[in-house]
């Protein structure tokens, strides 16, 4: 066979170049202002109001010191103000970002394999319920959702904010849709022979074959409830996440040293930034990809 056809390069279209050209410049854009604001946490705030742009100049940890000092949230029980540090906020975050990762996970893909493997009209009107929230968005739904848990007692706590995560109505219904109706259902045939329930055969096999769209969905949806400030606020005000805490401590207009703000902004940051280079490549892959692989 010629080798030529191996050496042959694919001629790129001026679309293309354009497009790579736009992401490369975009990209390192946001790389730079990543690295600037790095370097600038570690400087003070004198040098940093001499020379904005001076990153390799007179480096101090002292803001991050003081950011684990003062970065606090306060609320009120009864009349009594409780305030808290960064360490119980981070574990609130923890709980809140993590637990509803991975319930909405669970009940996402729980209900895109009912609506995939057992066809009705029930399972096609979910389905287009799912489109129709994704096309059209729903806001406004805030208070009522707040009057709703007051009313049954639920506001304010962990099962309160659990349930209210209890949803399917995302983009990743469909992601696990395609992944579930691509899976042989010869599998859970076999399953059946041997005694297995519908519950048993989605728990035992259909789930662990898409084990890792659900790990890469998971991860995604913990970014996001990790930087959701406003959520935990209304519905959850006696336990401060990080982000509630980092938006206090930047809309206070006593704190005027920017490289501390900076800093406050780091340290917040590097939960999620540790997930993203640890999972980079499955954050990074083809959501689409089902549990098998020939």
């Amino acid at each position: 066979m010629n080798k030529s056809l191996f050496n042959k390069k694919r001629k790129h279209t001026a679309y293309e170049i354009v497009i790579f050209v736009v992401l490369a410049v975009y990209s390192l854009i946001i790389a730079g202002l990543f690295i600037w604001a790095f370097l600038s946490s570690f400087r003070t705030h004198n040098n940093f109001r001499a020379n904005p742009l001076g990153v390799f100049t007179e480096f101090d940890f002292g803001n991050y010191k003081y950011v684990f000092d003062s970065l606090k949230s306060s609320y009120y029980k009864g009349k009594a103000k409780v305030t808290v540090g960064l360490l119980t906020m981070f574990g609130n975050s923890v709980l809140y970002a993590g637990g509803g990762a991975l319930i909405q996970t669970f009940f996402t893909a729980a209900v895109a394999y009912c609506c995939a493997r057992y066809k009705s009209v029930i399972s096609t009107i979910l389905r287009n319920v799912v489109i129709v929230t994704i096309i059209i968005p729903v806001v406004g739904t805030m208070p009522s959702l707040l009057e709703l848990l007051k009313n049954v007692n639920l506001h304010n706590t962990w099962i309160g904010i659990f349930v209210q995560r209890v949803t399917f109505c995302n983009a990743y219904f469909l992601i696990f849709y395609a992944a579930f109706e691509a899976i042989s259902w010869e599998y859970a045939e076999s399953a059946f022979i041997d005694g297995a329930s519908h519950f048993l055969v989605f728990m035992k096999i259909m789930l662990p074959l898409v084990a890792s769209l659900s790990l890469t969905v998971f991860i995604l949806l913990f970014v996001q409830f990790w930087n959701d400030y406003q959520t935990p606020w209304l519905l959850l005000p006696d336990y401060p996440t990080a982000a509630r805490g980092l938006y206090h401590y930047l809309n206070d207009m006593q704190i005027n040293n920017v490289p501390a703000q900076i800093a406050s902004g780091v340290i917040i940051f590097i939960p999620v930034f540790t997930i993203f280079v640890v999972f980079r490549n499955r954050i990074m892959g083809n959501l689409t990809e089902g549990g098998i692989k020939g």
